[in-house]
């Protein structure tokens, strides 16, 4: 059984760890054009993310 929540925030944590590989960060727009999820849901998804200490988000909206 797949918890949906969970794999759409690993799946978040591989894009920002290892496809952003210039460090750059990654707006929410490229963030959900690579996944296919909706913008709301990843936002959602990133605000726990960086709670928590596994992302961040710059001062240009970028994911991190």
């Amino acid at each position: 059984m797949e918890i949906l929540s969970v794999a759409k925030a690993l799946a978040l944590l591989d894009l920002l760890a290892f496809a952003d590989l210039e460090e750059k960060g990654m707006p929410l727009s490229e963030l959900s054009r690579r996944t296919g999820e909706k913008p709301t849901t990843l936002h959602n998804i990133l605000r726990t993310m960086i709670r928590w200490g596994y992302a961040e988000q710059d001062g240009q909206s970028r994911y991190h």
